[in-house]
């Protein structure tokens, strides 16, 4: 829950094997290490799940000020995913909820953390990272949002991760940033192909801010005949528009496609009909050698 239990994976489960009843401690942690994971993708179902076996199995000794701080934990997942709707007397959902709620992609929850300083020593570093990533989005700054997208990368927190370089991909796309989006693209590939390696449950496309975007009409029929050859001023006489129309058709098709050339147009084989998407996460290497429209 600290969001540096992927660092400290090995640590942990050394620790587990040292102690008296180390079959039983060892499963703990699996349980405990499962739901973790499933949280830093986005996941809180699973994470639920897996946190609900931990709690069947832990023995009845547990201190009560650990088994509250896990029914806590529990809490927090239900709200999460809808199992129990959030009581209107609990007011603030504390930091477990605050934590959940930031990991599993709820908004809601994590708007708590607007009065966070995110340079308050006192908190854990994910909070604090949470808090920046926050304060980075709400004041549009790609820059600072690719950092904190950098950081949680570093700690594995694949879904907060994804959600911060989607973050940036909305806003340099905005701003027809073709080289800014296409970047953010390919991390967000990256992201996909790590936890398709290391996660064995994990299926590409089910982080919670995979999302496609869709090129308008005639951003496809531009795009369409870029990809076939045509001349800017061929397309404008062909739509029936301005050379700078056009221009501005092709800008916004490339940086919604995260590609920045005809050629990686054509790659992407645009043909006919009326619109086109693409994984916003590796678009190129999602759609190329397919059809879209």
């Amino acid at each position: 829950m600290t969001g540096e239990y992927a660092l400290r994976r090995d640590e942990l489960q050394s620790s587990a094997r040292a102690l008296a009843g180390h079959d039983y401690h060892a499963l703990w942690l699996d349980h405990v290490l499962a739901a973790a994971t499933a949280l830093a993708c986005g996941d809180p179902w699973r994470a639920l799940l897996e946190w609900q076996r931990f709690l069947r199995r832990i023995p009845r000794f547990v201190p009560l000020r650990l088994r509250d701080y896990a029914d806590g934990v529990l809490r927090a997942l239900l709200t999460a995913t809808g199992s129990e709707p959030e009581h209107p007397q609990a007011g603030d959902p504390g930091f477990v909820g605050r934590l959940v709620g930031y990991l599993s992609g709820d908004r809601q929850t994590w708007l708590g953390l607007r009065e966070v300083n995110p340079h308050d020593g006192r908190l854990l570093p994910v909070i604090r990272l949470a808090a920046t990533h926050l304060a980075a989005a709400e004041a549009q700054h790609p820059a600072d949002l690719l950092k904190v997208a950098g950081r949680l990368r570093r700690l594995e927190l694949w879904g907060p991760a994804a959600a911060a370089l989607s973050g940036t991909r909305e806003i340099l796309l905005s701003r027809r940033t073709v080289g800014g989006v296409k970047r953010c693209d390919e991390q967000l590939a990256d992201i996909e192909q790590q936890l398709e390696r290391r996660v064995a449950w994990y299926r590409r496309g089910d982080l919670p801010t995979s999302t496609y975007v869709r090129l308008t009409p005639r951003e496809h029929e531009a795009a369409a005949l870029a990809a076939q050859g045509l001349a800017n001023r061929e397309i404008a006489e062909e739509l029936h528009c301005s050379t700078r129309t056009v221009e501005s058709h092709l800008a916004q098709a490339r940086a919604k496609l995260g590609v920045s050339t005809r050629g990686e147009l054509a790659e992407l084989q645009l043909l006919g009909g009326t619109r086109a998407s693409a994984r916003r996460s590796g678009a190129r290497s999602a759609a190329s050698g397919q059809a879209l429209g």
